[in-house]
């Protein structure tokens, strides 16, 4: 299931605070429409995410395995020549540093000189 961020109250997802409350610091970022909530099933400490106009470039976000105050992120990209290209992986990232990751990648190629 597809949800955009304008039609998601952050909330009301069923994740823990820490990943609401960075999910609200990126609509801050992104606008109501830059990114798309993915319903993958993956439990209160992990959310994926993508790019509202291409979904291929997406994000794993979790704290699960992470000290508090700290995130994991998983980059991930379309493939390439019909082969999966691997995702780039961060570890214990502070909030900060997984928002400005986040914000790099799921805005889309042109729109930042907007």
């Amino acid at each position: 299931m597809l949800a955009s961020s304008r039609d998601v109250n952050v909330w009301a997802l069923p994740k823990a605070n820490p990943l609401k409350q960075l999910l609200l610091n990126l609509c801050e970022r992104l606008g109501p429409d830059g990114f798309v909530v993915l319903d993958k099933g993956e439990g209160p400490e992990a959310v994926t995410l993508c790019q509202a106009s291409y979904p291929d470039i997406s994000a794993y976000l979790y704290i699960y395995g992470q000290s508090a105050g700290q995130y994991g992120l998983h980059l991930e990209y379309p493939s390439q020549n019909g082969l999966p290209l691997a995702p780039d992986i961060h570890e214990a990232m502070t909030r900060l540093q997984a928002l400005e990751a986040l914000e790099i990648h799921l805005t889309p190629v042109g729109a930042e000189s907007e």
